[in-house]
């Protein structure tokens, strides 16, 4: 069964996914040679357009997941107007958090998408729809900084563990083994016969 399709202007879109709505502007109608588009601006980066298709004397909006997929994750202002060639009017404006795609931004297990968010969050590049992401039951938007340091640590830990399983899985060596090297009592500089001190146990 499809998915109903909004008729207003989406609050958030998640790239790499599809999205779809409609609109309607009576004034302006598609039938009459008017032709809808958006316009998504982030600070300092490139602006995006989007191109409305009529549908009768309505608009209809489709962006497929690959479309998406190269949007800027970020919190854009975006701009709605109708053009007919030979004028052009200023119809809507909003706001749209564009958040990024979980599995391939922050990794395709929970601790290394956790753990992506965490980071996300200390350096203040966290997109608004992400707020609401909660760790332990708690928002990660009211998580003290020094709480997150830790928690990064923490889930650091569990990307290893994971990584190292999966090695292990596939037949390979272990990451987080650690081998130490020995010497023999009497052998080498530090004990040897030939060092100039005594054995290093002593």
């Amino acid at each position: 069964m499809p998915l109903p399709i909004p008729a207003t202007e989406p609050d958030v879109i998640v790239a790499g996914e599809t999205v779809a709505w409609t609109k309607s502007f009576p004034d302006f109608p598609a039938t009459a040679g008017w032709t809808l588009k958006y316009s998504l601006q982030l600070p300092r980066s490139s602006l995006i357009t989007i191109t409305a298709t009529a549908d009768g004397d309505n608009y209809s909006v489709a962006l497929p997941f690959s479309t998406t997929a190269s949007y800027q994750p970020g919190n854009y202002i975006w701009t709605a107007y109708v053009d007919n060639g030979t004028e052009r009017h200023r119809v809507a404006t909003g706001t749209i958090s564009v958040l990024p795609n979980l599995a391939s931004s922050f990794g395709e297990t929970h601790a290394s998408r956790t753990l992506g968010i965490i980071e996300a969050a200390i350096e203040g590049r966290l997109p608004n729809g992400l707020q609401e992401f909660s760790i332990q039951g708690q928002q990660i938007s009211k998580i003290p900084i020094d709480t997150l340091v830790k928690l990064r640590s923490i889930y650091a830990d569990y990307v290893k563990n994971e990584t190292a399983q999966d090695r292990i899985n596939r037949g390979l060596s272990n990451p987080r083994n650690s081998f130490a090297r020995f010497r023999r009592p009497g052998s080498g500089r530090l004990g040897g016969r030939g060092g100039g001190c005594g054995p290093f146990w002593q």
